[in-house]
């Protein structure tokens, strides 16, 4: 038997903001939280579900990172109009104005 790890009844898809920005909204405010809560600087992975009914359920923080091409910090941030060396100019001007506090 062939086991992919994943439920034959479960459905991916991406959020369409246009459709779903309840939704999008509701998840941004758990990530914001969950942030905050846990301490967390620059940046987390946040793995969310979503069941039919449109109830979120936060499984878990990812804070690894590979800051390879298509790590998905990476992608999000040239999505957004910012290049690898920018993002990591960014986090080290971050660390070193923790470090001045």
């Amino acid at each position: 038997i062939f086991f992919s790890g994943k439920s034959l009844a479960a459905k991916t898809w991406f959020l369409d903001p246009s459709k779903e920005g309840e939704l999008i909204d509701r998840i941004h405010q758990q990530s914001y939280r969950a942030f905050r809560e846990l301490g967390l600087q620059d940046f987390a992975l946040f793995d969310f579900r979503v069941d039919r009914e449109g109830n979120t359920f936060f499984l878990e923080c990812n804070l690894f990172c590979s800051f390879g091409q298509q790590s998905v910090v990476n992608v999000i941030a040239r999505n957004s109009g910012i290049t690898n060396e920018n993002l990591f100019d960014m986090m080290v001007e971050n660390s070193l104005l923790r470090r001045k506090k």
